[in-house]
């Protein structure tokens, strides 16, 4: 059983749909994974109606070849750079290229670590539409949360 399959029963055993459910990869799960098998994969996850994030983007060994070969749906920028909007002039340039990059791509795009209006707003500016940070408020338990995820 491959890991889609094991996914997908654990999914069906608990008597939910994958529609409801986004798979976040962490970039360090695909060093040494051959991309073929991963892509088949996801590929069948997404025929169920799971979604497919790339999360902590930019910082870990992902290359680019992963947004080409992998069928994701969105990247979650790394809180590093969101974080860091302030102090290095650096962040900004890098986040913009990403944003840029996601967009021709037809990827979605979450920016982590947003804890001020001000990033917000920039974020909002450079097409970034979905944010999750102290901004919006701490992490709490599932009962507690909204129906619908923070919007920049």
């Amino acid at each position: 059983m491959d890991f889609a399959e094991q996914i997908l029963a654990l999914i069906a055993a608990r008597g939910l749909s994958p529609a409801l459910i986004e798979l976040e990869v962490v970039e360090t799960v695909l060093l040494g994974q051959r991309s073929e098998l991963l892509a088949q994969g996801f590929t069948r996850l997404r025929a169920q109606g799971m979604r497919i994030a790339l999360d902590d983007f930019g910082t870990g060994f992902a290359s680019l070849s992963h947004l080409r070969d992998l069928p994701i749906d969105r990247i979650k920028l790394d809180k590093s750079f969101v974080l860091g909007l302030a102090d290095d002039h650096r962040n900004a340039p890098i986040l913009r290229a990403i944003l840029d990059l996601a967009a021709v791509l037809g990827l979605e795009t979450v920016a982590e670590g947003v804890e001020t209006e001000k990033a917000a707003v920039y974020l909002r500016g450079l097409g970034c539409l979905e944010g999750q940070g102290f901004r919006f408020g701490p992490a709490r338990p599932f009962a507690m949360l909204p129906p619908a995820g923070s919007k920049l």
